[in-house]
């Protein structure tokens, strides 16, 4: 997949990526050390812009500095994809279809709340299906 990428701060490098990689290295935007304490975090810009065509891909921005060592401390992060996302919607208002009404008739949820949640699940699912066939199209 190729990106369009634009550099907002003429000082920055060039983002760099190596055959054989599944990301880029980016760099700081920042022209002094910055000093994050532990068990913190900040926003740091990049100085760049990424043109993504495609809906259902997105981006993140992980931690891969040597200063990390062990693998406990990395967090993976797994892609889910849009039909996986369409799947656990409609799992999700299928169990709501299921466990409401016994909710409602216990009086802990009102016929209202309960019909109003599985609308709005449907509404994502709705979205999520959208976003699908514009992937497709594309």
């Amino acid at each position: 997949m190729k990106f369009l990428i634009k550099k907002f701060k003429d000082f920055m490098p060039e983002p760099t990526t190596r055959d054989g990689d599944s990301g880029f290295d980016l760099f700081a935007a920042i022209q002094r050390p910055l000093v994050i304490p532990a068990q913190s975090y900040r926003t740091i810009p990049t100085g760049i812009g990424v043109e993504v065509k495609y809906f259902s891909f997105f981006g993140t921005f992980e931690c891969q500095s040597g200063a990390i060592k062990q693998p406990h401390q990395r967090k993976a992060r797994q892609m889910v994809t849009i039909e996986e996302q369409i799947k656990a919607v409609e799992r999700e208002i299928n169990m709501r279809r299921r466990v409401y009404p016994r909710w409602v008739e216990n009086k802990r949820m009102s016929q209202e709340k309960a019909d109003k949640e599985i609308k709005a699940m449907e509404a994502v699912l709705e979205t999520l299906k959208k976003v699908q066939q514009k992937d497709r199209l594309l």
